[in-house]
């Protein structure tokens, strides 16, 4: 009984702690393979330019904290990220190339593995979107 008792912590355990990447796995080349999103008041033909606009898109997160992000309207937009484990959190600083402005972009990781990533971005009151990503290499 008592075998059965830690085994089934031991279970719970492992698949209820979820993990938290660290800077060495999250490295590499990421794909949008999922955009999800809920956006009050807004309409269904942006949503959709919104969703083919993500699946466009493709991270590289090199071992020095600096990022490109590539996609249609992007192809070559270079910043920074920074891995926050406390808050669980992955932030993304870069310029935009046509207007010069600095932008912040702040995600919480929902799930991580080796090969499967799920962001979420809130966009303030009950609004947010969500980024599943996969990792190719």
């Amino acid at each position: 009984m008592i075998k059965i008792s830690i085994l089934i912590f031991g279970v719970l355990l492992f698949y209820g702690c979820n993990s938290f990447p660290e800077k060495k796995e999250l490295v590499g080349k990421w794909k949008v393979i999922k955009f999800d999103s809920e956006i009050k008041d807004i309409s269904p033909v942006i949503i959709e330019l919104g969703n083919k606009e993500a699946l466009s898109t493709m991270y590289i997160f090199n071992d020095d904290n600096s990022m490109i992000l590539s996609s249609r309207s992007n192809p070559n937009l270079t910043g920074k990220y920074e891995l926050n484990a406390e808050k669980k959190t992955l932030t993304f600083y870069y310029k935009d190339e046509n207007t010069g402005e600095d932008f912040t972009d702040i995600f919480t990781i929902k799930n991580f593995d080796d090969a499967t990533m799920t962001l979420e971005q809130s966009l303030g009151e009950q609004d947010f979107i969500i980024l599943t990503l996969n990792k190719l290499e």
